[in-house]
């Protein structure tokens, strides 16, 4: 028995280095596919924030210039859009459907709910109103993302 595992140890060694390496492999395959879901989540996340973050801005420099607002328009979807790819070009790149028209809905959204939020805090706009909004905000988000 010990000569024959002797005599074949080069053809063992090689079949178990073999071995070794699939198996190595199989677990850099899972480690990088789990990274890469944590960081597409972390990219999403950070996405929302900067949206968020946009709106925020977008509504604080409207009504320091003196404006009214109700609703989104371009100059402050601009805003919105500016501080995201500026704030946040990796997540952008991250998130490649995040882009072009699929951004500026997304930024149209999270502008509108930071000015719907405003309204409410002004007391312009009941509370009842602004769940009627927030639905058809939920509406448009969802459109956006089964497109």
């Amino acid at each position: 028995m010990i000569q024959i595992l002797n005599d074949n140890a080069p053809a063992l060694t090689s079949i178990f280095a073999t071995l070794m390496t699939i198996l190595i492999l199989r677990i850099e395959a899972g480690l990088k596919a789990r990274n890469g879901k944590q960081t597409e989540a972390l990219d999403r996340q950070t996405l929302q924030s900067a949206l968020q973050t946009g709106a925020e801005l977008a509504v604080a420099v409207a009504r320091k210039d003196g404006k009214a607002i109700a609703a989104a328009s371009e100059d402050l979807i601009a805003i919105v859009l500016g501080h995201v790819r500026d704030g946040s070009p990796d997540a952008l790149k991250g998130i490649p459907q995040a882009q072009g028209q699929v951004l500026k809905n997304l930024a149209t959204v999270a502008l509108q709910r930071q000015i719907d939020k405003s309204l409410v805090i002004e007391g312009a706009i009941s509370p009842s109103g602004i769940v009627e909004l927030a639905g058809a905000a939920g509406q448009l988000t969802n459109a956006i993302v089964r497109k």
